[in-house]
């Protein structure tokens, strides 16, 4: 009997509701396991808690921005090796530098097309 493949978990940090359900229902229909937080604060808890491949990171948050969000990630060691694609419908004008300094691994823009974004988490993933 075969054992079916499991996607990796996915972790959906956004502080909109819409985004949330939207990012979720996306990649839960196309199999990957999802877990979402609806806010900055805490994040370091709920990110060591489960433990995701991969952590798509709304930039625009009240109390912290995703690109500060993603650095302090990356200093806790409970979390510093997991993925993380910065998400937000803004493209930065220098996306490249923006997402060396906040120390992602990816920018997604947030377009509501799900083929790129499922697309874009695959590539990412290793």
């Amino acid at each position: 009997m075969a054992v079916a493949h499991k996607l990796p978990k996915i972790a959906v940090i956004d502080d909109s509701a819409v985004e949330l359900q939207w990012a979720t229902q996306v990649l839960r229909n196309r199999g990957f396991e999802v877990v979402t937080y609806n806010r900055a604060l805490g994040f370091q808890a709920f990110v060591a808690k489960e433990q995701p491949t991969l952590i798509l990171l709304d930039v625009n948050m009240p109390a912290l921005n995703g690109d500060m969000v993603c650095r302090l990630l990356r200093k806790n060691p409970h979390t510093s090796q997991a993925l993380i694609a910065l998400y937000s419908s803004v493209l930065p004008s220098h996306v490249d530098t923006f997402i060396q300094n906040a120390g992602a691994d990816a920018f997604i823009l947030k377009n509501h097309d799900e083929h790129a974004l499922v697309e874009q988490i695959i590539n990412l993933l290793p």
